[in-house]
């Protein structure tokens, strides 16, 4: 055996070995993964490290929360108002659960951070989670607007309250929500356009804003661009924080187009006429439609009517008697409060 291969044979059985006792990618402060609003992170503490030189990242001196032993972090940014936040931890798997020299229980705590990750600066700005096994949250109060804040998760080194165990390794998932960490992502109201004119979209966000499909708009790359098409759109906007973090949102416009109302429908199963199709409907998505008989009784009324469900000259599953009926549209616009009216027969 050449000595080549020989070398070749003991990475083949050492790398896969090194693998198993690499750190976690955010075993320091610098390296924290981001916590996004409400979207839960799995995470661990398997073979993590605390660093002990002065100002290193991680929190020791005056740290008066716990002991650090195998420490990781996340981080979270507050939006415009700041307020309250919490820090959920669920589904925690420890190596105590096979190995009973090992510790089970995690250690966590929120921090400020004057200077980024300089443990001289660190200020914890919640309670000190000890000794915690199952499913928990940490509260927070009073964070301040457009900060980014630090969860340190630490193994702790007791077990059923008896102190000298092994620190604890375990896998949890992690996320955070609260009203300051709330993305403040809107694209606006839906939007009830006249035909021909233009709008001034009114959507919000703290990062990149992009909106899609950008056809019909002035610049698709801000938060208010200026929409001037003719036809109704489903506009969704993007945004992206630089803590790598993405939030969408939606918006629907209505153009508003004049009613194009057929005066007849023919109830014979040819596949012409045979339900009644009422062209731009789609422009007025709340329009409430009704038809009567000649002595003003309903025989049919729809909230929202839409030609992918028309009329089709049934009342209660019956075909309604050859003859003209009477309509009434209120298109219930919020721009010409338009109304329509007029007769429609029905011919077998």
């Amino acid at each position: 055996m050449t000595a080549f291969f020989k070398y070749f044979l003991l990475l083949l059985i050492f790398i896969p070995l090194l693998g198993l006792t690499q750190n976690p990618s955010n075993d320091r402060c610098e390296d924290a993964v981001s916590l996004c609003f409400n979207e839960w992170v799995d995470g661990n503490n398997y073979n993590a490290t605390i660093d002990t030189c002065f100002n290193c990242s991680d929190w020791i001196g005056s740290n008066t929360c716990f002991e650090l032993n195998n420490s990781i972090w996340f981080n979270f940014k507050s939006n415009s108002i700041g307020g309250t936040a919490y820090v959920y931890l669920k589904n925690i798997q420890c190596d105590s659960n096979s190995d009973s020299s090992y510790s089970n229980e995690v250690q966590a705590s929120i921090l400020k951070a004057n200077t980024s990750c300089n443990s001289t600066t660190y200020e914890l700005v919640s309670s000190c989670e000890l000794g915690k096994v199952n499913d928990f949250n940490i509260g927070t109060i009073h964070l301040e607007p457009f900060q980014t804040y630090y969860v340190l998760i630490d193994g702790g080194s007791a077990r059923d309250g008896q102190a000298g165990f092994k620190p604890a390794e375990c896998g949890f998932q992690i996320k955070v929500n609260g009203a300051a960490v709330n993305p403040e992502v809107s694209a606006g109201n839906n939007v009830y356009l006249e035909y021909g004119a233009s709008v001034e979209l009114s959507g919000t966000g703290n990062g990149v804003a992009t909106w899609f499909p950008s056809a019909n708009l002035s610049n698709s790359n801000v938060l208010n661009p200026i929409f001037s098409g003719l036809n109704n759109a489903e506009l969704e906007l993007t945004i992206d924080e630089d803590n790598g973090c993405q939030y969408v949102d939606n918006v629907s416009i209505y153009v508003e187009k004049t009613l194009e109302i057929p005066n007849a429908i023919t109830i014979n199963n040819d596949g012409f006429n045979d339900f009644w199709i009422i062209e731009n409907i789609e422009s007025y998505p709340i329009s409430n439609v009704s038809v009567y008989d000649r002595w003003g009784q309903q025989v049919y009324n729809a909230i929202g009517y839409t030609n992918s469900s028309p009329w089709d000259g049934k009342r209660n599953n019956s075909y309604l008697p050859s003859g003209t009926y009477f309509y009434s549209i209120d298109t219930k616009s919020t721009i010409t409060q338009k109304t329509y009216s007029g007769s429609i027969s029905i011919i077998k």
